[in-house]
């Protein structure tokens, strides 16, 4: 049995467009379309969507980046406070071939390394090898003659001695590939180490 039979000609054609039940809406309106339609709303859904799935795939990607970075430097931070702590004032006469290791960074005897010398260490490590946007500070502190101890700022030379604190602050400004992000599209990541020196 057809259920078209019967049905004038231009009903026919909207049927068969549209399917039937589809339809139903139109063929009440004597043939016109329904005002409230939603064809082309997946086009704008989709649009809508995928522009915040952009955003959150690259968010994802920066936030893994930035961690990526970080853990790099605490690590690079801790290198070059292990390298620093044995490389301390008495260094020179306690293992001299310290000083003239070339596989792991040489310095200058006597007097134990220097905050540059840190630096070229922590800056020849890894992926970032010489890279400009690396910054490596290493700072001494002095304990103090009670207990518990305290550190202060080392001011008098030589500050390297054995039972004195040096930091290590590696921080490096990274890059985003984020568009818009203040401070020029950089991030300034940064990590600090600190161990007493053993010689």
């Amino acid at each position: 049995m057809n259920r078209m039979a019967g049905t004038p000609p231009e009903t026919k054609r909207i049927v068969r467009s549209c399917g039937f039940f589809r339809c139903l809406g139109t063929l009440r309106q004597g043939g016109r379309r329904n005002a409230q339609d939603d064809e082309g709303a997946a086009l704008v859904e989709m649009a809508i969507v995928s522009g915040l799935l952009l955003f959150m795939i690259f968010g994802i990607v920066e936030v893994s980046i930035g961690l990526y970075t970080y853990h790099y430097l605490s690590d690079a931070a801790r290198d070059g406070g292990r390298w620093a702590m044995v490389r301390g004032f008495n260094s020179c006469t306690n293992t001299p071939s310290l000083a003239t290791n070339a596989a792991e960074g040489t310095y200058t005897c006597p007097g134990g390394a220097t905050s540059a010398d840190i630096s070229a260490h922590v800056k020849s490590l890894g992926f970032w090898a010489n890279d400009p946007r690396m910054t490596v500070t290493a700072t001494w502190y002095t304990p103090s003659s009670g207990t518990p101890v305290s550190w202060s700022l080392c001011s008098t030379a030589p500050c390297n001695q054995p039972g004195y604190l040096v930091k290590v602050q590696v921080q490096y400004n990274l890059p985003l590939i984020v568009p818009w992000w203040p401070n020029g599209g950089k991030v300034a990541i940064q990590s600090n180490s600190e161990i007493v020196i053993s010689q």
